[in-house]
């Protein structure tokens, strides 16, 4: 297995990149040849994360005493605690959270086959059967493009004129209205389907990526 890492500064779009021979420390002072992530942010661990590979594995480690990760894969996102280790064969997204910003690590990998991906239809949610009803998709993924894309879309989901007006090359008669009901429909249906309470956009966004009904492949697809 070969593996790169790549990052992109928020406040100063500097580029780093890094080959990952056996292992790598991420965070704000990683040591010797490890990738200083937030470098002035005391919101980030000196070390936030490392990676770790053999032949056939990637293990990502959150070593940070304090801070959850986001890890992002085709599947949906994976919440790694402090302290939690996970073992990939795929590229992944690893976001660090922060008090201003959300740094968004990317990892590559090559030389492993690819894991076979699940279908996006009917899923267990819970001990509940949820299905997204298909004309919501774009609409949703809509809502979820800036947690996958913060650098690009901000920290906050999508408007309803922004979602609208990206969707028009596939329904040039979707309107902010629309928009806003399709989300107001899934909400209604999570609730009762699951019990959960989403007091908002935020909320729906959030369940809707952690329980993989709508993931990055599937925002790649419309946004």
């Amino acid at each position: 297995m070969d593996c790169k890492v790549s990052y992109v500064d928020p406040l100063t779009r500097q580029s780093l990149s890094a080959v990952v021979d056996k292992s790598i420390c991420i965070g704000r002072s990683p040591g010797k040849n490890g990738l200083i992530v937030g470098g002035a942010d005391e919101y980030v661990s000196s070390i936030a994360l490392e990676i770790s590979k053999d032949k056939t594995d990637l293990v990502i480690w959150n070593r940070s005493s304090h801070s959850e990760l986001d890890v992002r894969l085709h599947t949906g996102v994976r919440i790694l605690f402090p302290n939690e280790k996970i073992v990939v064969r795929e590229p992944a997204t690893i976001i660090i959270p922060s008090a201003v910003y959300m740094y968004k690590i990317e990892v590559d990998v090559s030389g492993v086959e690819p894991v076979s991906k699940a279908s996006t239809g009917t899923q267990r949610l819970d001990g509940h059967d949820l299905v997204l009803a298909v004309e919501r998709i774009p609409t949703l993924c809509g809502l979820c493009a800036s947690y996958f894309y913060p650098e690009k879309y901000g920290s906050a989901p999508l408007t309803a004129n922004q979602i609208a007006e990206k969707l028009k090359t596939i329904d040039s008669e979707l309107t902010p209205k629309a928009v806003n009901n399709k989300i107001q429909r899934t909400r209604e249906q999570v609730e009762a389907a699951t019990g959960a309470y989403l007091n908002d956009r935020e909320g729906l966004a959030s369940f809707l990526i952690r329980r993989g009904h709508i993931t990055k492949e599937m925002v790649d697809k419309y946004f």
